[in-house]
């Protein structure tokens, strides 16, 4: 339960499809809830199947960008340019971890 926001109760899950299960990889999606206050935003990403560690690339989009969706206001998603300042300050953040990761960015990108 979330305090301060009563009646709302939150679980996610995911489950591989046959084809990863029959090939013995894992599952790629993501799913978060995150709670900003009296903000509660849910994030799903759809991993890429073909990256490497493409979990890993679905894990941190879904919580960096539930993270900056839990700063907004109810009043800021109806701001004209609030999703594409969304968008740009969260792929500002995903493009620094990636290069804090070290080695060359686009390899990191194409792994995760």
């Amino acid at each position: 339960m979330f305090e301060g926001l009563a009646g709302f109760e939150a679980a996610v899950g995911s489950v591989p499809g046959r084809a990863h299960a029959v090939a013995g990889r894992g599952n790629q999606d993501a799913a978060v809830v995150h709670r900003a206050g009296r903000t509660l935003v849910a994030v799903v990403a759809d991993g890429c199947g073909s990256a490497e560690r493409s979990e890993v690339g679905a894990w941190i989009g879904a919580h960096t960008l539930a993270a900056e969706l839990g700063y907004a206001s109810g009043f800021d998603l109806e701001e004209k340019g609030f999703w594409e300042g969304a968008q740009r300050r969260t792929l500002a953040l995903l493009r620094r971890t990636a290069a804090a990761m070290g080695g060359d960015l686009s390899e990191v990108v194409a792994r995760f």
